[in-house]
This record gives structure tokens, C-alpha cells and sequence, in this order.
């Protein structure tokens, strides 16, 4: 989950998000990911989530979206926050994505050239 939040609005932003939409989140049992975020960029606040379960993750995404609390929450920050139009919700995405957490963190080892074969094979008729 992603909010379009400039860099001057982080720290009020994370003290809303903690007070307002962090317990709804839990209500929707959406937990977030203990992986760190290594994806940051300038400007977006970026929240992970995970389950065991693409589908049901689905699920609590599509009850979250229709939670009339969390649309208000949306609308209040858009106000609080900025948004592109007078009126409309925060500028926000909830899409999936795989994270692997389990790369390793060092480069695999080079595997050193083939010698050349030892003998040259002759193929003239």
C-alpha cells in the first residue's frame, strides 16, 4: 500500500497512519510484512503487507476498499495532505507484488572458463 505524500509531510503522515489507519488495517487482519522496505522513493510512503494466501489477501484487500471508515480516513487525508482535486481521497495504490525475502545477499561465484579441448579434431574430407 502506497500514499503519494511529500517529503515535508512524512512525519505527520506516519503519526496519521499510525493513530488512524493502522488499527483499521488490523481489523481487516491485514498484517504488515516484517521485511525491511527496500524499495523507497521520494515522495511515497510504502506500507507491505503479507499472508500465505494470495487469495485471501484478495479478500481482505476487497472488504478494506469497501469499508466505509476507510474511504473517510482517505478523504480526510486528501484534505490533510493534498490531493490533485479539491474533494477527492488521497492519491494511494494497493496492488500486489511477490517479494522474495530469501535472495541471498552475496553474488553467486564465478565459474572459471573452460579450457580449450586438448586435441584438435581434424573434419576434412
Amino acid at each position: 500500500m502506497s500514499f503519494w505524500v511529500s517529503a515535508d509531510q512524512h512525519v505527520g503522515f506516519k503519526a496519521a497512519y499510525d493513530r488512524q489507519l493502522a488499527p483499521l488495517l488490523a481489523n481487516h487482519e491485514l498484517i504488515e510484512s516484517s521485511a525491511p522496505d527496500q524499495l523507497q522513493t521520494e515522495g511515497i510512503c510504502s506500507h507491505w503487507f503479507e499472508d500465505p494466501s494470495p487469495s485471501a489477501l484478495s479478500h481482505k484487500r476487497q472488504r478494506l476498499l469497501q469499508d466505509p471508515h476507510y474511504r473517510e480516513i482517505l478523504l480526510d487525508w486528501g484534505r490533510v495532505f493534498g490531493t490533485a482535486r479539491p474533494g477527492a481521497p488521497m492519491r494511494y495504490s494497493f496492488e500486489f507484488h511477490a517479494l522474495r525475502v530469501d535472495l541471498p545477499t552475496e553474488p553467486p561465484p564465478l565459474i572459471p572458463p573452460r579450457a580449450p579441448p586438448q586435441q584438435e579434431w581434424d573434419f576434412a574430407p
